[in-house]
């Protein structure tokens, strides 16, 4: 599975194979708080992670459900 997390502010597209919900976190963890430590992700109750109708967003990341 490969999942786009789209940044909605600069239009920049990442590329991870991890479910929507695990990318927009990655790629806000990286990408906003320069955060490269993925084994301190907290997935499951990341407090920015918001599901949405269509997909998940988390900060300015954005990641279409599959």
């Amino acid at each position: 599975m490969v999942t786009q997390a789209l940044n909605l502010k600069s239009g920049s597209v990442y590329q991870y194979t991890l479910p929507p919900e695990k990318a927009v976190v990655s790629a806000y963890e990286q990408y906003e708080k320069k955060n490269f430590n993925t084994w301190d992700y907290d997935y499951e109750t990341h407090p920015e992670l918001v599901e949405i109708a269509n997909g998940f967003k988390c900060g300015n990341f954005f990641a279409q459900k599959v």
